[in-house]
């Protein structure tokens, strides 16, 4: 996992709290669109980085989001699962290595 410049970690944080929801309310897609919408941000793009590798959803040529709307059912459940599981990872990892608890955090 590439490192978050001190510059990016909270907004990275935000986005660990905040994605487990996302994906649960509007599907893996939207959240991975989501993502990509907001790839001007460097926490966002690292965000769809981290969990494409961590899902092992293999990255063909256009979007991420295009890769996931592609998958078949099977495929995609699985996919959604890991995602799930990986943001609770990477929440965790955020609270206990940066002591950061999502938007409160300061």
């Amino acid at each position: 996992m590439k490192m978050v410049d001190v510059a990016n970690r909270r907004e990275y944080s935000d986005l660990a709290h905040s994605i487990p929801a996302l994906i649960r309310r509007n599907g893996l897609v939207q959240a991975i669109a989501f993502l990509e919408a907001r790839g001007d941000s460097q926490a966002h793009r690292l965000w769809a980085k981290h969990l494409a590798a961590q899902c092992c959803i293999p990255r063909r040529e256009g979007p991420l989001s295009q890769a996931v709307r592609r998958a078949d059912l099977a495929e995609y459940m699985r996919w959604t699962r890991l995602a799930l599981h990986a943001s609770a990872w990477y929440k965790r990892f955020a609270s206990s290595m940066w002591g950061m608890e999502g938007a409160e955090a300061a």
